[in-house]
């Protein structure tokens, strides 16, 4: 998905330990969360890796092109019954 948006808000950049599933080795995982807009749909969308370590202060007053990917999550909640999200992930960010 390509889109002309704003940046609402940001997130701090985020760290958490996860272990890898091949070797059992702990690794990081990195984020920032950015609220976009693009005049009439507003969602969220996360940079991860080393966009989300590089990740400049994004002015909400300019416009930028983002390219995301959307994926679809599936989990069993607590009660047992199956949860769905949309997850969307940036890919890159550009200010026009």
């Amino acid at each position: 998905m390509e889109k002309l948006v704003r940046v609402k808000a940001q997130s701090e950049l985020t760290v958490r330990d996860y272990p890898d599933k091949r070797t059992g080795e702990m690794k990081k995982f990195y984020s920032v969360e950015l609220v976009l807009s693009d005049g009439l749909d507003e969602f969220v969308a996360e940079l991860t890796g080393d966009a989300a370590m590089q990740a400049p202060t994004f002015d909400p007053n300019t416009i930028y092109n983002v390219s995301c990917y959307l994926s679809r999550r599936i989990w069993t909640s607590q009660n047992g019954q199956q949860q769905q999200a949309t997850s969307i992930t940036i890919r890159q960010i550009k200010a026009v």
